[in-house]
């Protein structure tokens, strides 16, 4: 492929003569750049990468798009001025790779909880029926049984399109993504041809990033209603959702909703929660009740259950498939993820927001455990908002509470648990502070008694803690089961 085809839906590009070489390649990193690459130049966080066109130039780049000025332009390379190069990012790197999100059946999540679990139901489901499915989300990019860390919830659009792209030469026809509102905002997943669009729901999340409340759910609404009016695809929300209401409004293409308490497309009836066999529900679907059985926990898998029916049931599946792929479903690494040792129940889950963890005290809560103890902290350099308000609940829910560290970046632990107990009312003491994380761990299954539910929460599947700007190998599942003996 060459330039020309590569900057033609570039409007704004004035440059009438240029050097029309091969393209070999597409890239934001000055490091990566090889011979014959396009470099886009971004204006990110912590770097800009206008002061890498020299580095990247110097490691084979023929073709500069920029947004910013630049001074000192080398003769033979082509320099192409933009209004946005995240913009303009999206649309070369499409063209580039061919559209090929067009070719594959592209279903994308989005929502504060639950984009996890809900993709990976759909991946598991499609690898079950014999279809190939690339996974891309916070736990890893998954296919054909291998793993790949990622980085982002939702990777940079230049690698998600060469995933997609790999995948796709090695017989995957589905690809299953999770889409955060950074990645929205910030064109992750611009022009991807997405055949569903799945909201999960929306609560007290990253205004760090959006600053309000009315700017995340707008941020997400922009994904929701971004599909074409047509049959061939959908959009599918949680109708229980107090922002559904907002979003109704907002989304003109075709509409599939899913709950529990609302007249919606696919509706859960008669839900039995058990700690022995899982959950059960009855199915409501066009007047007709299927018996629905899953060893997954909890109302807030109900609704995942759900949106993931809704979802292979539009695109062509049967429900009873389904439901039969239920019944052998386990659990999902790092989303209530149960087991016991030694007559105690262990659970590790990622919950990190107020409404994540609410749902799921609140559903254990119910199992009747002797004792529920919660070990919990709160990131750094992230929505300091919500810490209070997570404070108050743990100690509210649970019997004793071991507030301790969970990737505190840059801030000092000791200030993130003081921001945790600022609200908690001074009669409450069933907390204790130890910020070690492993040692707070510890403590929690050296004062546990049987039948006791110790409740590991905010790191799920992660394998690591980053702080000062460094990564240290941790996961929470291998601490517990390294001292529960």
């Amino acid at each position: 492929m060459r330039i020309k085809k590569i900057i033609k839906e570039l409007k704004e590009v004035r440059v009438k003569k240029y050097n029309n070489h091969v393209v070999k390649g597409i890239e934001t990193n000055s490091k990566q750049v090889t011979k014959n690459t396009v470099f886009v130049a971004i204006s990110g966080t912590h770097f800009d990468g206008h002061d890498f066109i020299d580095e990247a130039i110097k490691n084979g780049a023929k073709s500069i798009i920029y947004d910013s000025e630049v001074c000192d332009k080398k003769e033979g390379i082509n320099y192409f001025k933009v209004y946005d190069t995240k913009k303009a990012l999206s649309y070369v790197a499409n063209t580039f790779y061919r559209n090929i999100t067009k070719k594959v059946k592209l279903i994308g999540v989005t929502g504060t909880n639950g984009k996890t679990s809900i993709t990976t139901i759909l991946h598991n489901y499609l690898e079950y029926i014999g279809k190939k499915s690339l996974l891309m989300g916070t736990n890893g990019i998954y296919f054909n049984k291998t793993v790949i860390e990622n980085i982002n919830t939702t990777p940079d659009i230049l690698l998600s399109l060469r995933h997609i792209k790999q995948a796709y030469k090695n017989g995957a026809r589905y690809v299953v993504m999770e889409v955060s509102s950074h990645a929205i905002k910030e064109l992750r997943v611009d022009r991807f041809d997405f055949d569903v669009a799945i909201f999960s729901n929306l609560t007290h999340d990253h205004l760090d990033y959006h600053k309000s409340i009315v700017d995340y759910r707008y941020t997400k609404g922009i994904f929701l209603q971004s599909l074409p009016n047509n049959k061939r695809k959908t959009t599918i929300a949680n109708g229980d959702d107090d922002s559904f209401r907002i979003y109704n409004r907002m989304i003109k293409n075709n509409l599939l909703t899913y709950g529990i308490r609302q007249d919606v497309d696919y509706r859960a009836l008669n839900i039995d929660n058990s700690v022995e066999d899982g959950v059960s529900f009855r199915l409501l679907h066009k007047d007709k009740k299927y018996k629905v059985k899953t060893f997954l926990l909890g109302e807030f898998n109900v609704y995942n259950i759900l949106s993931a029916i809704a979802c292979i049931n539009f695109l062509g599946f049967k429900i009873e498939t389904f439901v039969s792929f239920l019944k052998i479903f386990r659990q999902i690494d790092g989303r209530m993820e149960m087991f016991e040792i030694n007559k105690r129940f262990y659970l590790i889950d990622f919950a990190h927001t107020p409404d994540s963890v609410q749902n799921i005290l609140k559903n254990i809560r119910k199992l009747g455990f002797k004792r529920l103890t919660v070990i919990i902290g709160c990131g750094g350099n992230r929505d300091r908002k919500k810490r209070e308000i997570i404070g108050k609940l743990v100690v509210s829910y649970a019997d004793k509470v071991y507030f301790t560290s969970d990737n505190p970046r840059d801030e000092d632990e000791m200030s993130i648990i003081q921001d945790i107990i600022r609200k908690i009312p001074f009669y409450k003491k069933n907390y204790d502070i130890i910020i070690n994380r492993e040692r707070a761990i510890e403590a929690a299954i050296a004062a546990s008694v049987p039948k006791e539910i110790i409740i590991v929460l905010g790191k799920g599947f992660e394998n690591f803690q980053i702080i000062k700007g460094k990564k240290y190998e941790f996961n929470d599942k291998e601490v517990v089961k390294k001292y529960a003996r």
